[in-house]
């Protein structure tokens, strides 16, 4: 056994969330599709981010916050459930995680990567940089320093969420 093959018995969800990540690329352009996707989680009587703020409800999402539905503080059955509608929905070929070991989780209240201060370049800056990691686009040094900048993202939120899009 290779030690990448145990590594990957060891922590189920690798491959779900590797497969999210990539498909949540194809969404930059159509972020309101993102948003619909945890409508329908929230329809189904799911836990689901909130969907809206003092501004009104969201129109635009970055991939961060959108990984982060998955990573909150919330029981296993629940974290379960929303990888099963999603993986139902978007016909994600892994299988779903037998566990979460080892995923750091956020808290239900500050799981949103966009601030409710948000300038315009925040969410496009937030896409800039999960691309420069899993497509090798643009310069990742640029893009981690500007993200860095946007209110409410620290150290260690924005590497939680980093290791969430590439484990």
């Amino acid at each position: 056994m290779t030690p990448a093959h145990s590594f990957l018995e060891m922590f189920s969800w690798i491959p779900i969330y590797e497969e999210t990540a990539q498909r949540l690329m194809e969404y930059e352009d159509c972020q309101r599709e993102l948003i619909a996707e945890l409508k329908e989680m929230q329809k189904r009587k799911l836990s689901v981010i909130p969907l809206g703020d003092a501004s009104g409800e969201l129109q635009e999402i970055d991939p961060f916050t959108f990984m982060a539905n998955f990573n909150r503080q919330m029981i296993w059955d629940k974290r379960f459930k929303l990888w099963e509608v999603l993986k139902e929905r978007w016909q994600l070929q892994s299988e779903l995680p037998s566990d979460f070991h080892g995923i750091p989780v956020l808290p239900a209240i500050g799981a949103w990567y966009l601030s409710s201060n948000r300038r315009p370049d925040d969410i496009p800056a937030l896409w800039k940089l999960a691309k420069s990691v899993l497509k090798g686009e643009g310069d990742f040094d640029e893009a981690f320093n500007r993200c860095f900048q946007i209110e409410d993202i620290g150290l260690t939120k924005i590497s939680l969420g980093l290791f969430c899009l590439a484990p």
